[in-house]
């Protein structure tokens, strides 16, 4: 069984464009599934999907709670996903690595610095080989070092297939410009 997964399907739109699209190539997957968190937006995604495909191409379609634990193959898309998981900051601060924290100040928030721990201190130092040069001191930026486990968690059990994760942003020699 070949398999579309999708995660985070928005509004619905891409899937019912991607069927419909593939349905023209008569390249239909066995499945698509949407991976949606979102009780609310899935009610408006099987609305939108259910409106605007025929009856048997909208049966192809399920939503799902989890990634997939069993093995399974095809292909996983996800658009504007990425950019919206929680990414720590940091600063440079005397050559070392802080991460940002919010903390209650008065009646209101404001930014702390404490020590990185090893493993966001290890992705800045990774950044910074990469780059070829360190960051300077008073340098604030982000990074989620925690992303190459999030998408194995969110591929599950995918043995043969492909990724494509589509988000808008810069090359890291032009996101971690030293200005």
């Amino acid at each position: 069984d070949a398999m579309f997964l999708e995660l985070g399907g928005g509004t619905g739109a891409f899937a019912e464009v991607m069927l419909k699209r593939l349905l023209e190539l008569d390249a239909l997957p066995d499945r698509y599934a949407i991976l949606e968190p979102s009780a609310q937006l899935k009610q408006r995604q099987r609305e939108r999907l259910q409106q605007r495909l025929t009856p048997p191409l909208f049966e192809l379609v399920e939503w799902l709670d989890a990634p997939l634990p069993h093995d399974w193959q095809g292909v996983l898309f996800a658009n504007e996903v990425i950019d919206a998981l929680p990414t720590p900051r940091f600063a440079m601060r005397g050559g070392d690595v802080h991460e940002e924290h919010v903390v209650l100040e008065g009646e209101g928030f404001a930014r702390a610095l404490r020590p990185a721990d090893a493993f966001l201190g290890n992705a800045v130092r990774h950044i910074e080989r990469r780059l070829e040069r360190a960051l300077p001191d008073g340098y604030r930026s982000e990074v989620l070092p925690q992303l190459p486990y999030w998408i194995q968690a969110v591929s599950g059990g995918l043995k043969r297939g492909a990724m494509l994760f589509v988000d808008y942003g810069y090359p890291r020699a032009e996101y971690y410009l030293p200005e």
